[in-house]
């Protein structure tokens, strides 16, 4: 895994931290408006509590007309239906990413923080099981 995207911060789990030049109810917004999340990640339904859907629609061929940088592997699209586990606006956000069976799932969790004018974004997945992600 290149440290560029992401860190492997323990066993199974990737960590990223991005400082964005937006207020955190802006970030918020991008991460579960539909409308605006297709712009930059992918599209799909967001709930807005606890049991709720968290659907990811990858198509990365919508994100733009030149495609993929050279070592990014996207594959064909594919949905994933997760579930909300916290809905916390704007601050906290997570949901179990599902796997091929219950054992699978893995969950994400993304925490917001306000740094002056800026955002600092953090994102944790944990309990990866694919080897292939966390190289």
């Amino acid at each position: 895994m290149n440290d560029l995207y992401a860190k492997v911060t323990a066993p199974a789990q990737l960590e990223i931290v991005r400082e964005l030049p937006a207020s955190c109810e802006r970030v918020w917004e991008y991460l579960v408006d539909p409308e605006l999340r297709k712009k930059w990640f992918c599209a799909g339904e967001t709930g807005s509590k606890p049991g709720e859907p968290f659907v990811m629609d990858f198509d990365h061929s919508r994100l733009s007309a030149s495609g993929p940088p050279s070592d990014v592997e996207c594959g064909d699209p594919i949905v994933m239906r997760g579930t909300i586990i916290t809905f916390e606006p704007p601050h906290k956000l997570a949901y179990r990413w599902p796997g091929m069976g219950a054992e699978d799932e893995s969950i994400v969790t993304i925490e917001l923080t306000r740094k002056g004018d800026k955002t600092r974004l953090h994102l944790i997945h944990t309990k990866l099981t694919k080897s292939e992600y966390i190289k």
